[in-house]
This record gives structure tokens, C-alpha cells and sequence, in this order.
């Protein structure tokens, strides 16, 4: 995460620097003061760095939560700054863009603290003509919008959202590797919905190594579930042990110990 963070800021530095040089060259040719000028590069790095800044919070919101796996306190913040920030009643919350990555954040912290209720309640404040112009988020929202679906136990409707953010990660071909973990997780658990134990397991086995903590808790939590099905005991309580140590305040740690409770004793 550090590394794609220095990325993102060499080349906004870069962008930033070339404004700048871009700015002097015209206003020289139209001998424009030095000191007007001044101010309008001023201007340029302030925007650039205002535009890093949030970015920079909105991804460590996503670290905050797939490396400490502390959806609650995420929540909390959100749920602040949409209230003093933004201050913005519902028709405006649907036209702010900051505001909808919000939403889209908060959704996905709900749905991995199991408030499968407040995420729903949260859906009437996404507008997808807006997240559909950052396709990360659009991304993500469908495969939470799935996820939803699916703990509904409407299985074909999460598939359809699942298709959803499929069709945008396609079309956004570098973004791939970022959700093939995601995808893989989200299959594995209709599969297990649906009591197909074999290829649930297929999937979650082909998930790498290149994983997120919350990634490899659902991964470890959902292997848990095939293993108890299949009278694995011992590897399903290694399982169950790893999410209970590791899970923090996800959902996943009280579901770990009703299932060791009621399978693994």
C-alpha cells in the first residue's frame, strides 16, 4: 500500500510540475507579471495536493479496514464526516461525489461487521451515474451489493451484481488483480450457499497469497464452513483459531466461535 501511496504521488507530482512549467511558458510569451503568475502555481499545487489528501483518507479507510479489521471505528468516522462535512441533506448526498465514496465505504464496513440492515438502509444514497465515473468504487459497491443479495438468500440477484462489477473490472483491465481475491470470495460463499462444497473450496484454494488480512479471515472463516460440512475437524478449529485471533472486530470472530462451539468441541 506504501508503494502504490509513492506512486500515486510522484505522478501527481509529476502532473502538478508540468502545470507549472506548462503556466510560466505561456505566461512569458504573453508577458504576464511573475507575480500573478506566481500565485496561479501556487494555485495549481494547492489543488493537486487537496486531491492526494483525499484520496490518501479514503485509502487508508480501506487499509484501516483490510489490514486492522476495524470496520466500527470506520463507520464511526464516515458517519461524521457526512453529518459536520458534508452536511447535505439526501437530494444533495446524491450529487456529491466525496459524499458517494462515503456511502460506498461505510456500506462495506456495515456488511463486514454483519449489519447487513444499515448496508441495505445505506443503498438509497448510492447514485451509480456517480460511481460509474470512478470505476474502483462502482467496483466494489456492486460486489458489496451482491454480497448483500446473497445473505438474502437471493442468489440470482447477486450473481446479477456480481456480472455487474465483472463488466466493469473487464472493461478496466489494470484493475483486475486488485478484486480476483474479492471475486473468488464472494463465489465461493454463493457455492456455499447453494451447498456445493466442492467448488467452494476449489476457489478458495486458488486464492494467492497476495492477500489482505480480510481477505485471508473470510478466506480461513468460509474454508471453516466447508471443512465442518465434510467432518474436518482439525483443520476446520485451525481455521476457526486463526480468524478468532486475527479477526479483531469483524463479524467473522463471533460466527468463528458459535461454529468451534457447535462443531468443533
Amino acid at each position: 500500500m506504501a508503494r502504490h501511496n509513492f506512486v500515486h504521488r510522484f505522478f501527481a507530482g509529476l502532473i502538478a510540475g508540468a502545470c507549472c512549467v506548462f503556466l510560466e511558458v505561456i505566461l512569458k510569451f504573453f508577458n504576464v507579471n511573475y507575480i500573478i503568475g506566481s500565485f496561479g502555481f501556487l494555485a495549481i499545487i494547492i489543488v493537486m495536493a487537496v486531491y492526494e489528501i483525499k484520496r490518501d483518507r479514503y485509502k487508508y479507510m480501506l487499509t484501516l479496514l483490510e489490514e486492522e479489521c476495524d470496520p466500527q471505528s470506520i463507520i464511526d468516522e464516515m458517519t461524521e464526516l457526512l453529518k459536520k462535512r458534508f452536511k447535505l441533506n439526501y437530494k444533495e448526498r446524491l450529487s456529491n461525489d466525496d459524499a458517494q465514496i462515503c456511502f460506498v465505504i461505510k456500506i462495506i464496513c456495515h456488511i463486514n461487521a454483519g449489519e447487513y440492515d444499515e448496508a441495505s438502509e445505506d443503498l438509497s444514497n448510492i447514485d451509480i451515474k456517480i460511481l460509474l465515473k470512478y470505476p474502483k468504487w462502482a467496483i466494489r459497491f456492486y460486489l458489496a451489493l451482491s454480497d448483500i443479495e446473497l445473505e438474502n438468500n437471493d442468489i440470482e440477484k447477486s450473481k446479477k451484481y456480481l456480472n455487474e462489477a465483472l463488466s466493469i473490472i473487464k472493461i478496466n483491465k489494470k484493475t483486475i488483480r486488485y478484486y480476483l481475491n474479492e471475486v473468488a470470495l464472494l463465489k465461493a460463499k454463493m457455492r456455499i450457499k447453494e451447498s456445493d462444497y466442492i467448488k467452494a473450496e476449489q476457489y478458495l484454494n486458488g486464492i494467492g497469497d497476495d492477500c489482505t488480512t480480510l481477505e485471508l479471515i473470510k478466506k480461513s472463516y468460509f474454508l471453516a464452513l466447508v471443512y465442518t460440512q465434510n467432518r474436518r475437524t482439525i483443520e476446520a478449529r485451525e481455521k476457526l483459531d486463526y480468524v478468532i485471533d486475527f479477526g479483531n472486530k469483524l463479524c467473522y470472530v463471533e460466527q468463528a466461535k458459535e461454529l468451534m462451539k457447535n462443531y468443533c468441541k
